[in-house]
């Protein structure tokens, strides 16, 4: 068998965006893969049904399609010359009609801005989102001409930023100084569009009932201070006037699901466990009504590095299922009038689920699989509808995580440990996830195949503050650096102790929290040989003022802020402890990480750096928090190598 290596992820095939058809008949899905030649990732729009899944058009680098019925499909694609340079200069959006049984693709108008497909209202009206801002959006009525006039007149903004408004920047966004994004209805026969939020809003989620007559979405007004959390608006689609649900003001609205036609609204008031309290049910009854807390963690959560787009995880109907992040893994629960009840546990993760034909259609993350297509029924074997990625175990070997159990006085750590196919002890790394609420599960991770290829153990666990036992268990505020710490070494001390590890050569990297957390144990203990960091906290005083959700995200999970709880930042921040590092450490990070600033790995790389610690600092251009997961390929590959090269540096695999 081969050896995989870091260019590998370039073969790799993603599945996002599965979407079923109205009648639940057939279904679509986007099949992503990196393009080496244009260092990006171009889309293949395939359709089917439980017999077969077929490509039927190339999408290249748009992702927008939406079922106008069972037969036709809405796409947004660039298929001529023309419509790609319109499209790159943000002049026009060319939409398409693709009518599938006939397989012919017409083109239907082309829009100002690029659009969110939301639900099809009707024959002729579409819900949309778009973003733009209160100069821009005027383009809606402009001619193809006045837009570009529009345009070229607003050229000289690129030249600067004009910041009236927090955070006025957003990871992945870039500057989103005075944009919004906006509801509004496309109408198919003339091609217009008719907004329904207007210049002092911003919409989050949107839902659409089951009748097609009351759009939900959720969102809150404009302001120049962006707050956590959001409203809940109702409005009708005979006279498109929104209108707020009062009772919603004091939660956080974070999706509105349909039980039949009753709306179930996911929401938290966020009092008990702050900004990342599990959402609980609520009916909507003369204002927001208390249903039901299952302290679940309601979607996927498991990490991993082989996924592009997202799907929906949830089918509504007479009853509802939905997945759930549990200790580690994929599981599917069912909600109906009576209440809330477990289905099945999956090993590995859903990353999409739907139902076509009274069958579950899921993308699916194996343990040593990459992402496909699958159907099943419950408790019954998945079926692959795709196997764009059977090559991985035909021509390599991924290693199987093993399980590994910690006990401790109050609580159990659980992780996994994956091992090379090497006699003897073998160096090993401690690799730690994000989040920090979130989790690492048995699936496949390719960084982690990477170097168990390599020779090493890799070890990882899902400390206290990680997602998937329930809000107490996740809550880490004020306490950073202190009980997941404990719960690290715990963890690290019984690999050490039970597997063949050679204790001179254990390493340890991270990517956001897990580089916050690869800052802080190397300013604790000198166990480790070298360290690589990623995207990483270093300083809670500065998160706050440059981070885009460091004024609210830093002060919930540090429990103060930075002009009346200096001291307490400060002491949960790894630079106070800058001195205490001797160990070799790589910063990895990107120059338009918002979430994590770079300045974060400034800060901390300048102190080692004249403290004499042997330091370098790998600085991505025109990346951002997503380098590891949705970075452009050739970046991608550039970091695996990275933290490679450095533990090869000191010791590790030869």
């Amino acid at each position: 068998m081969n050896a995989l290596k870091p260019e590998t992820l370039k073969r790799f095939t993603h599945f996002g965006k599965l979407t079923a058809s109205p009648l639940k008949t057939r279904f679509a899905v986007l099949a992503s893969k990196a393009n080496e030649k244009e260092n990006t990732y171009h889309h293949q729009l395939m359709v089917g049904d439980l017999k077969e899944l077929k490509t039927v058009l190339n999408l290249k680098e748009s992702t927008q399609f939406i079922f106008l019925n069972d037969d036709e499909l809405l796409i947004e694609t660039a298929q001529t010359k023309s419509e790609i340079k319109a499209s790159k200069n943000q002049e026009s959006f060319a939409l398409y009609t693709y009518h599938i049984p006939s397989k012919k693709l017409k083109k239907t108008a082309e829009l100002p801005f690029k659009v969110s497909f939301q639900s099809v209202l009707s024959s002729d009206l579409i819900l949309i989102t778009l973003q733009a801002t209160p100069t821009t959006v005027k383009r809606v009525l402009m001619t193809l001409k006045e837009r570009k006039a529009d345009l070229k007149t607003h050229l000289k903004d690129k030249l600067y930023e004009d910041i009236n408004q927090l955070p006025y920047y957003f990871n992945g966004s870039g500057f989103i100084t005075e944009k919004r994004t906006y509801l509004g209805v496309y109408q198919l026969k003339d091609g217009s569009i008719k907004l329904i939020t207007q210049d002092d809003f911003d919409v989050d989620h949107v839902s659409v009932n089951p009748s097609l007559d009351t759009i939900y979405f959720t969102g809150q007004p404009f302001k120049d201070f962006g707050q956590p959390g959001s409203q809940l608006y109702t409005c009708s689609v005979s006279t498109l006037k929104p209108k707020v649900e009062e009772a919603s003001l004091n939660y956080s609205i974070r999706d509105v699901w349909f039980l039949g036609d009753k709306p179930v609204v996911l929401a938290t008031d966020r009092k008990t466990y702050g900004n990342n309290e599990s959402s609980q049910l609520y009916t909507l009854e003369k204002g927001l009504k208390p249903w039901l807390n299952p302290d679940l963690s309601i979607g996927n959560t498991i990490g991993s590095d082989v996924r592009y787009l997202g799907s929906k995880k949830v089918i509504q109907g007479p009853t509802i299922t939905f997945t759930v992040t549990e200790k580690d893994h994929s599981a599917l629960y069912q909600l109906n009038h009576e209440g809330l009840k477990k289905i099945q546990d999956v090993e590995g993760a859903i990353d999409g689920l739907i139902e076509v034909n009274d069958q579950f259609v899921a993308v699916y993350l194996g343990i040593t699989t990459l992402q496909e297509v699958v159907t099943f029924k419950p408790h019954q074997p998945m079926k692959n509808l795709t196997r764009k990625n059977a090559f991985l175990n035909k021509e390599f070997k991924p290693f199987t995580p093993t399980p590994v159990t910690v006990d401790l006085k109050t609580h159990q750590v659980e992780g996994f440990i994956i091992l090379p196919d090497t006699k003897g002890k073998v160096p090993a790394i401690l690799d730690i996830h994000g989040g920090p609420k979130t989790v690492y599960g048995a699936v496949y991770y390719h960084e982690m195949q990477v170097w168990a290829s390599l020779g090493y153990a890799v070890f990882f666990c899902n400390p206290r503050g990680s997602d998937g036992k329930g809000d107490a268990f996740a809550d880490l505020r004020g306490q950073y650096g202190q009980i997941d710490y404990e719960d690290f070494m715990a963890f690290t001390d019984h690999v050490l102790n039970h597997y063949p590890i050679d204790k001179d050569k254990v390493y340890i990297t991270g990517g956001s929290y897990g580089g916050f957390m690869t800052n802080w144990a190397i300013s604790q203990t000198h166990r480790f040989k070298a360290a690589v960091t990623q995207r990483s906290i270093s300083n809670w005083l500065s998160f706050y003022g440059t981070s885009d959700i460091g004024s609210t995200f830093g002060v919930d999970q540090t429990g103060g802020h930075p002009l009346h709880d200096r001291d307490k930042l400060w002491d949960q921040s790894p630079l106070k402890h800058a001195l205490k590092i001797k160990i070799p450490l790589r910063f990895i990070h990107s120059d338009q990480d918002y979430r994590c600033p770079v300045e974060q790995a400034q800060q901390l790389y300048a102190v080692l750096k004249n403290n004499g610690v042997d330091t370098d600092l790998v600085w991505f251009k025109n990346e951002n928090h997503e380098l590891s997961r949705s970075g452009k390929p050739h970046a991608r590959i550039k970091r695996l190598y990275a933290i490679q090269d450095w533990f090869k540096k000191y010791g590790g695999h030869r």
